[in-house]
Parts: structure tokens; sequence; C-alpha cells
């Protein structure tokens, strides 16, 4: 994310979300959703309102496994 790859960072957001290789983590998943949206990938300011709206909402896998 720091490199400014917002694809890269949504797809890792993805990750903590969904808990698929590392710890699930909602909170650093919405940090680096944020992160990715702010870099410009519209795609991941919807998952970050979405995962704001409501955190207990089971993870939405279509966009997370899209670029894998």
């Amino acid at each position: 994310c720091e490199a400014g790859e917002s694809d890269a960072c949504m797809m890792l957001a993805g990750l903590h979300l969904a808990g698929l290789g590392v710890p699930a983590d909602d909170q650093r998943a919405l940090a680096l959703y944020q992160q990715a949206c702010t870099d410009g990938a519209p795609e991941a300011c919807v998952m970050r309102a979405e995962l704001a709206a409501d955190p207990d909402a089971p993870p939405r896998v279509e966009p997370l496994v899209a670029g894998l």
C-alpha cells in the first residue's frame, strides 16, 4: 500500500477481512480499504463504506478473489 498500488492494497484488505492467509482483522481491512480508496480504487471506497456501515456482515467474496 505504501507504494500507492491501490489494487494490491484492496486485495490485501480483502484477505484481512476474510481471514485468508492472515488473521481476520476488520479494523485492518477497514484501514487498508481506506488507503486503497485514497489511492484511487473506487471499488475500495464501496467496500470501505459497506464495512463501516455493517461490520458484522459477512465479507463479499467476489471482490476479494477477483484478482487472484
